[in-house]
C-alpha cells in the first residue's frame, strides 16, 4: 500500500509498504520511502525502495541478513503489531493524480522550490551536490538537517514533528 507522508512543507513524500501474504516472513514486511516535488516520482521511488529491499532479503546479499534471522523468530504476526503505524487502516483516502506537481526542468530551479517550500517546516539549510557523470543521468544528493528519519529510528523524532501525527498519511 502507499501512504502519504507529506507535511506541511508540501513537498511529496510516499511511503511504501509491503507485506508477505502468501509465506507470512517478517523479514519482507518491507519500507520504502520517496520524496520528490513531482509525486508519480515520489511513489516511484517508495516502491522502487521496496522492491530492493524485498529482492535483498529474498537473495540473502545484505550484510545485515542477521537481522532478518532475528525478525524471523520475533515473528510475522508480532512485527506487524509492532510497526502498526504502517499497517493500520486510513479513513482517509486521496489519488496520486490529486497531488499537486511542482516540478520543473531543472535541478536549480526544483532546488529553489524545495527551499522555498521547506521554509514553511522552519527549514533553512540543505546541502547537495550534482552528481550526473558523463553517462547523463540526472542524479542530484540532497541533505537536509531537522529532517528526521522518524521511520527507520523512531527515536530519532525531533521537535518538529513531535508536533505532528507523525504516521497521519492516507492511503493512495
Amino acid at each position: 500500500k502507499l501512504l502519504d507522508l507529506t507535511i506541511e512543507n508540501e513537498i511529496p513524500t510516499i511511503a511504501a509498504v509491503s507485506e508477505d501474504l502468501t509465506l507470512k516472513d517478517p523479514a519482507l514486511l518491507t519500507l520504502g520511502i520517496g520524496t520528490h516535488l513531482d509525486p508519480n516520482i515520489a511513489a516511484i521511488r517508495a516502491i522502487t525502495e521496496v522492491a530492493q529491499s524485498r529482492a535483498t532479503q529474498i537473495h540473502g546479499t545484505r550484510e545485515d541478513t542477521t537481522r532478518a534471522n532475528l525478525l524471523r523468530q520475533t515473528g510475522y504476526e508480532r512485527m506487524k503489531r509492532l510497526n502498526r503505524h504502517w499497517f493500520r487502516s486510513s479513513q482517509k483516502t486521496i489519488n496520486l493524480e490529486d497531488m499537486p506537481d511542482r516540478s520543473s526542468d531543472s535541478f536549480k530551479k526544483d532546488i529553489d522550490i524545495s527551499m522555498k517550500l521547506l521554509e514553511k517546516s522552519g527549514i533553512k539549510d540543505a546541502y547537495y551536490v550534482n552528481l550526473t557523470r558523463d553517462i547523463n543521468i540526472p542524479v542530484v544528493r540532497v541533505i537536509i538537517p531537522q529532517m528526521e528519519v522518524y521511520s527507520v529510528d523512531t527515536s530519532r523524532i525531533g521537535n518538529r514533528l513531535k508536533q505532528k501525527d507523525p504516521i497521519a498519511g492516507s492511503l493512495i
